[in-house]
């Protein structure tokens, strides 16, 4: 990768290291004999943990030079923003209406999207209301029509007039129908 996109990885550096501050503190945090003469031991948070799972993941992607961490980043941010995985065991809940989003995961999960804004598309939902779709979808329409065309090129004018009106064909039946009629006419006139 170029030195220039390294700023890309801040992100996934933080979390990385939360998680890794959190395990090495439990790992090097004696345990201690309670009044009762037990013993107790430190454990690493389960959501800790499961969430290391998850960025390391992402980190042998980044040593693959696989593109995908990015994606798989993006997920493991957005599951932590629940109670489920967290990067820490100190959390900063904001609670609107009984939801609610731990705010570093937050921070991390809008910085990561600021700076890799290239995933951006693979989340968004397609709405369908665009002018490129739209277009798409008159080309595809377009290449349907011109292939039964093609298909009914040597149909008679009445097996031409049944497909036109048949409402059990699809639309570009119909209008390659509706086309071939028109143009045998015109073939007919001349």
């Amino acid at each position: 990768m170029i030195k220039k996109e390294f700023y890309k990885f801040i992100p996934f550096t933080i979390a990385f290291a939360l998680v890794l501050i959190h395990v090495l503190g439990v790992m090097f945090n004696p345990g201690y004999i309670n009044e009762s003469g037990e013993q107790v031991k430190y454990l690493v948070l389960n959501s800790v943990m499961f969430s290391g799972i998850g960025l390391s993941g992402v980190l042998l992607l980044i040593l693959l030079r696989q593109p995908a961490w990015k994606y798989l980043c993006a997920i493991v941010m957005v599951a932590a923003l629940t109670p489920a995985l967290s990067f820490s065991s100190s959390e900063f809940f904001l609670g609107i209406m009984g939801i609610n989003i731990e705010l570093k995961v937050l921070g991390l999960l809008i910085l990561h999207l600021v700076l890799n804004p290239d995933i951006l598309p693979a989340l968004t939902i397609p709405t369908g209301n665009t002018q490129e779709s739209r277009e798409s979808r008159k080309s595809e329409f377009e290449a349907a029509v011109t292939g039964f065309e093609t298909r009914f090129r040597n149909n008679s004018v009445p097996e031409l007039e049944h497909i036109k009106t048949n409402k059990d064909m699809v639309p570009a039946a119909r209008e390659a129908a509706r086309r071939l009629l028109e143009n045998k006419s015109t073939d007919q006139s001349q």
